[in-house]
């Protein structure tokens, strides 16, 4: 889904998949269901608590539980329109350490629990040709999965970034309550402005900006969304042809160096609309909060910390 605009795509990747369904509004029988509050931000209806459509795409998401004396499944099957060549691919991730079985099968054991993707083309649903990813969940009874919550899997409040893109503001000030902070302000929203972000799975993000002389830039990075969303920029680099004695050749890439500034109300002041302006906000942690149709993250920046890892060229 395409915020400034629809455009469908994969809605889902594998790190996505442990939000879809929650034990913490699941009653009786159904201890587990499928996850509305997290769905509903994706744009799929509920149909009930084990299926859910979206009106557009009409891709769907089935739920089944199977409950035993010591072992507990959880299966969420989602069926869309695309090829599973991008989703093959996220599996692989190292991130993730996810162990391949086969082009088709991925999958995470440990003692007290262990996930499988399988990867199915050809389904038919409904009369229609769909393919499917198909993620299991299995473990033991008791398991206590998530330690921060007396839920397995509590409603997740995460806003599902994955394949949303945004245009986005930037806004900072001296913090009134503390003199070594600085609050940083990222608005994403609807509203067109000359800055972009996509995020294009559940790890990777691309932004685009216009730099001090009004050109167009771009920088790219991964974001972690958890409790906060964790920004982290990748940086330029320079090719570099090595030559040996013997005449061979070897080609390289090394990250263009640049000087570390401490950053800070002032500093941010006179890097403004440079890379290095950018490279600051986006390897930051911030807080989310929705707004109708726009998002604020908030976050800090403290004097003599650049961020998570800032160090980029500042020539734009």
């Amino acid at each position: 889904m395409l915020l400034c605009g629809y455009v469908h795509g994969q809605e889902f990747f594998p790190s996505n998949f442990i939000h879809l369904v929650t034990d913490e509004t699941g009653q009786g029988n159904k201890p587990v269901i499928l996850n509305e509050v997290y769905l509903k931000k994706k744009g799929f209806n509920r149909i009930n608590d084990t299926l859910y459509v979206h009106p557009l795409s009409h891709e769907k998401l089935v739920l089944h539980a199977i409950y035993t004396g010591n072992e507990s499944l959880i299966q969420v099957s989602y069926f869309l329109n695309h090829s599973l060549d991008q989703f093959r691919l996220s599996l692989q991730n190292q991130d993730l350490q996810l162990q391949k079985v086969n082009e088709n099968h991925y999958q995470s054991v440990a003692d007290q629990y262990n996930i499988h993707f399988l990867l199915k083309t050809g389904q038919t649903v409904g009369g229609k040709k769909m393919n499917a990813i198909v993620f299991n969940f299995k473990f033991k009874n008791g398991t206590r999965i998530n330690s921060s919550s007396q839920y397995n899997f509590p409603v997740s409040g995460l806003y599902p970034f994955q394949h949303t893109k945004w245009f986005f503001t930037i806004e900072y000030q001296k913090s009134a309550k503390y003199g070594d902070e600085t609050d940083l302000y990222i608005r994403l929203s609807k509203e067109k402005t000359p800055n972009t972000i996509e995020f294009l799975n559940d790890l990777e993000f691309s932004a685009t900006y216009l730099d001090k002389n009004g050109k167009p830039q771009t920088l790219s990075g991964t974001y972690n969304n958890g409790q906060t969303i964790a920004f982290q920029t990748r940086y330029p680099t320079k090719s570099k042809t090595i030559k040996y004695k013997d005449g061979k050749t070897v080609r390289t890439e090394e990250v263009l160096p640049a000087p570390l500034p401490v950053y800070n109300s002032a500093g941010l002041n006179k890097l403004k609309n440079t890379a290095a302006y950018f490279h600051v906000f986006f390897n930051q942690s911030y807080q989310v909060a929705q707004y109708q149709n726009c998002l604020l993250l908030t976050g800090k920046l403290y004097d003599g910390n650049p961020g998570i890892n800032s160090r980029p060229n500042n020539d734009h």
